[in-house]
């Protein structure tokens, strides 16, 4: 009766630890498909700008948020915002994800668009950003598609020496864009001011009253490399007779009615 009695609270015991395992198990399962449900949610219907932050919180819950993912992919249409916010969260798991948004920077509606784009592409898929120089280089390609480029390389490639050729081509892009947006374009490049501010010095300096708001709201977000710019180009063109006060003068003149007093 003893022995039985062993046996049966052994039996018993092992039950009892079986049945909450499964409840254990269980309540992780529904919480990771609860999880999962409300981010692939959150991803979808997100401002652009906060999915790769929302991309950062997938990691633990793929198994459960990958399917949704894919079938949101497939119910979206190609241009729509559903169809773009499912392929940046599919990218560090699926590769082939990176055509698409190369593709889509390349036709981004704004800045914060090829802000999200590039910042995904960059922490999973750095490689697919080489493919953004020809189109950058190509004098054919329309001047969107091209200051797209430019700000998809800006934050990996200021070093590059491809940029003496291209600088004054992405200047001449910026032109192109609403003014208002302008500032948030400038920022987007900022990496790679340098390569960028002696031409848009030159093209504010040269342009009609219709272009020069455009060059002067980029410049405003480089205050101190447009200031000094505008002085070496001053001190370049002055006239021989010009004394050095003169110059200096005229360059904080300019200064002041660009960006505000200074020093």
């Amino acid at each position: 009766m003893m022995r039985k009695a062993g046996r049966y609270h052994v039996v018993r015991g092992l039950v009892v630890a079986l049945v909450l395992l499964l409840l254990g198990w269980g309540g992780y399962e529904g919480y990771g498909w609860l999880r999962a449900e409300s981010l692939v949610d959150s991803i979808a219907t997100a401002e652009t700008a906060d999915v790769p932050g929302l991309v950062m919180q997938l990691p633990a819950y793929r198994r459960w948020a990958d399917r949704r993912l894919r079938q949101r992919l497939h119910d979206s249409t190609e241009d729509s915002k559903e169809r773009l916010h499912a392929s940046l969260a599919l990218l560090p798991v699926d590769a082939s994800q990176a055509d698409y948004l190369c593709d889509r920077l390349l036709t981004a509606k704004g800045p914060e668009e090829v802000k999200a784009v590039r910042t995904v592409l960059r922490d999973y898929a750095p490689d697919a950003l080489a493919r953004f120089w020809p189109v950058l280089q190509d004098d054919k390609a329309e001047k969107a598609r091209r200051l797209r480029a430019a700000c998809a390389l800006a934050p990996l490639t200021a070093d590059d020496g491809r940029w003496a050729g291209v600088g004054d081509a992405a200047a001449r892009c910026l032109g192109e864009e609403k003014v208002v947006l302008l500032g948030e374009w400038a920022e987007l490049l900022r990496p790679v001011r340098g390569h960028l501010t002696p031409h848009l010095v030159r093209r504010l300096v040269e342009a009609d009253a219709g272009g020069f708001p455009a060059f002067l709201a980029v410049l405003s977000v480089y205050p101190d490399e447009a200031v000094a710019e505008l002085d070496g180009q001053l001190r370049r063109t002055l006239p021989p007779t010009a004394g050095e006060e003169d110059g200096q003068a005229l360059a904080r003149q300019i200064g002041r009615g660009s960006w505000g007093e200074r020093g």
